[in-house]
C-alpha cells in the first residue's frame, strides 16, 4: 500500500472512530505528541484534549455525523471537507461544513487543523 492509500485509510479510520465515539481508535490515529487546532477553539489541543472532545460530542450529540466527504490525499497527509450534522444541546439541528488539513508522520496524524464557520456551529452548543 502506498502513502496515499495509507493516508486515505487513516482518515477513514479516524473520522469513523470519531462518529462512533471510539476514543481508543481515535487516539491510535494520532501521534503521541499530536497537535489539533480548530479555528473556533482557543489554543492547541493535545491527545488528552482530543479524547475529551470526542467523549463530550459522543455523550451529548449521539446523532453526530460526517457526510458528503471529499478527501484528497497528499504525500504528507490529507485534506478533507465534510458536512457535519446532528442535534445540538438545545435540541436544534445543526449542519456546517468543515475543512480538515492533516499532516501524517509515521502513519499517524501529527497535526490536524480544522476550519469551520463559527456561526453555523452555534446550534451545537459546544463552542
Amino acid at each position: 500500500m502506498g502513502k496515499h492509500e495509507e493516508h486515505d485509510a487513516l482518515a477513514e479510520r479516524m473520522f469513523g472512530a470519531i462518529m462512533a465515539g471510539d476514543i481508543d481508535t481515535v487516539l491510535a490515529c494520532y501521534s503521541d505528541d499530536a497537535v489539533m487546532r480548530i479555528n473556533v477553539a482557543p489554543g492547541d489541543m493535545g491527545p488528552a484534549d482530543i479524547a475529551g472532545m470526542v467523549q463530550m460530542v459522543s455523550e451529548k450529540i449521539p446523532d453526530f455525523t460526517y457526510s458528503d466527504i471529499r478527501r484528497v490525499t497528499t504525500d504528507d497527509g490529507f485534506v478533507e471537507q465534510h458536512l457535519v450534522t446532528g442535534t445540538g444541546l438545545t435540541g436544534q439541528p445543526f449542519s456546517f461544513e468543515v475543512c480538515a488539513v492533516a499532516k501524517v508522520v509515521d502513519g499517524r496524524v501529527a497535526v490536524l487543523e480544522e476550519y469551520a464557520d463559527s456561526a453555523a456551529m452555534a446550534p451545537m452548543g459546544l463552542f
